[in-house]
């Protein structure tokens, strides 16, 4: 690919940090974008020491907001002189079912709203049927496509987690030939990051109101799982390589370590499934 031009949601902490760190040591230029103004200000100060200024730069949006996302992609395209690869990330997560009963529909809209009106937007800026010259679209779900979260009841997240995988199945059938964009999401396990370190703690509160043989079952259950949890910058390499290999396109990468060997990741694709003939 030619030099990075990236635009990067939820870009302020975690993934998408690692991810805008990655572009720019690379040589690349990235606007990241996040509804925190003061972790934007705050990644946006360790970025610019890292890697001076003008490569990263932070642009505060909410990705629910179509009108204010329009706003971000285009001013970034404006700073770069172009995009070639969006990276739909933002995302929110709820602790508890009964969490998930109020805060639904801010979970459908960040979770899979953003990430569809990030992807239209990546395709009007980028694809060849609107003059671009191309690039890749790149949208975070969950492992949560493929089994339930472990230590909590998450049907909203796990639902709109599945919406994504199967938005991106479909955009990528046609998108490449279109527009010459390709479009993959990743899947990751659990990630140690700001978003999922409240939901440990409810479960840790929550495993010390059990008896004592309950409670030490279930502690050794979470000591087992979270030795396969992921760094940010485990799930920012596997974006990093869908964003180099040309041939990628329609990719559902799950990414989870192995657990026979927690020091190496395991991806897999898990593709579309063919109608019958």
């Amino acid at each position: 690919m030619a030099a990075y031009k990236a635009i990067v949601t939820g870009g302020a902490r975690g993934i998408g940090y690692a991810l805008t760190s990655a572009i720019v040591a690379a040589g690349g230029k990235v606007r990241f974008l996040d509804v925190l103004a003061s972790e934007g200000a705050k990644a946006q100060k360790s970025l610019d020491e890292k890697y001076g200024r003008g490569n990263a730069v932070f642009l505060q949006c909410d990705v629910a907001k179509k009108d204010e996302l329009r706003g971000a992609f285009n001013e970034a395209k404006s700073q770069m002189d172009g995009v070639n690869v969006v990276f739909n990330n933002a995302g929110v997560m709820s602790i508890t079912f009964e969490d998930e009963k109020i805060r639904y529909e801010e979970i459908m809209a960040v979770n899979l709203g953003g990430v569809i009106s990030g992807s239209i937007l990546g395709l009007e800026l980028m694809g060849k049927g609107y003059g671009g010259d191309g690039g890749v679209i790149i949208n975070t779900a969950s492992f949560a496509v493929f089994t339930p979260p472990p230590f909590s009841h998450q049907p909203v997240y796990s639902a709109v987690k599945a919406g994504v995988a199967q938005f991106t199945r479909c955009l990528a059938q046609t998108s490449p030939a279109e527009h010459n964009v390709r479009v993959n999401c990743v899947c990751p396990h659990g990630v140690w990051t700001d978003m999922l370190k409240p939901s440990i703690e409810h479960n840790q509160k929550k495993f010390a109101q059990l008896p004592q043989e309950q409670r030490d079952s279930m502690q050794a259950y979470f000591e087992e799982v979270s030795k396969l949890f992921l760094e940010p910058t485990d799930v920012s390499n596997e974006v990093m390589k869908l964003i180099n290999d040309e041939s990628k396109n329609d990719q559902v990468l799950s990414i989870v370590r192995n657990p026979n060997d927690p020091a190496h990741i395991i991806t897999q694709n898990h593709p579309t499934m063919a109608m019958p003939q």
